[in-house]
């Protein structure tokens, strides 16, 4: 999608010198659940504000008007940003859904658990808001920035841990999940690769099915059309996964993955590309 001529009058310098709220088109859950603290009500606060990633390694996003995530990047060469060491849109919108009140833990002491976590700044989010214990995981090669993220941000007791999709679960992680009142199983932007959709959905399933009841899996991944279509299909069919949209947030991109984030005066003006990020309640 493509965005008409800028609004300069959008951009506000309170804190950062690009500041955009977020577009959002959301269905609320019925089900009652956990809280978690709403900033929607907050205009000083209900938008992620961000450095763009050109200028800077540590992204800052502010959660509450006493703390903000302060989350390292690790760029490779100019703007390119690895997979797994940058913060992506899926992550911005999901913190924010949150931050919305549309997105909530399934029981006040709920474990998360962040798979393929890349920085971890989805799940020290939600740790943060939610009051959650924390599980976050990736690839051996992610874990040193995930722990380096999780020290940086006082969350030294998070469990930061490999998982290969696919594989068996790690014992630490079933005993975990097998003692924890519920479970909320997040993963945002894992939605790219077609060679991953099994593995990927075998791991998801394995984690559900080791939750105990009213455990819940939310995924937050930017629409990619066919690729995006034929995970959904092979989740319903072979998996029997159901999904239930929250909520659709546009997040502003260039090439350099500087995400800026839309409100929605400025969403049919602002002159801009945009990512649009879909997150989804799972049910098997």
């Amino acid at each position: 999608p493509r965005l008409r001529d800028p609004l300069p009058s959008v951009i506000s310098h309170t804190i950062f010198p690009h500041r955009f709220a977020l577009s959002r088109r959301c269905k609320k859950s019925s089900t009652p659940q956990a809280s978690c603290p709403s900033m929607a009500g907050d205009d000083d606060l209900s938008a992620l504000e961000l450095w763009p990633r050109e200028e800077t390694e540590l992204l800052e996003i502010p959660l509450s008007p006493a703390v903000s995530l302060k989350i390292q990047q690790i760029g490779r060469s100019g703007s390119a940003w690895g997979l797994n060491s940058c913060v992506w849109s899926a992550t911005l919108a999901s913190i924010q859904a949150v931050l919305d009140g549309l997105s909530s833990a399934p029981a006040e002491n709920a474990v998360v658990v962040d798979v393929g976590a890349g920085t971890g700044a989805l799940g020290l989010a939600l740790q943060h808001l939610c009051g959650l214990r924390l599980i976050s995981t990736d690839l051996d090669a992610a874990l040193p920035l995930l722990r380096r993220n999780c020290e940086q941000n006082d969350a030294s007791d998070a469990m930061v841990c490999e998982l290969c999709w696919g594989e068996l679960l790690p014992e630490a992680i079933e005993g975990k999940l097998q003692e924890a009142e519920a479970t909320w199983i997040v993963a945002a932007d894992v939605i790219y690769q077609p060679d991953l959709f099994e593995p990927l959905l075998q791991t998801l399933q394995a984690l559900l099915r080791i939750s105990r009841p009213g455990s819940k899996l939310t995924i937050a991944t930017q629409f990619r059309g066919p690729v995006q279509d034929a995970f959904w299909e092979k989740a319903k069919d072979a998996y029997d996964m159901r999904r239930e949209k929250v909520a659709t947030y546009a997040v502003a991109s260039d090439s350099a993955f500087d995400c800026r984030l839309l409100n929605e005066t400025a969403a049919d003006d602002l002159g801009a590309d945009v990512d649009v990020v879909e997150l989804f309640d799972i049910s098997m």
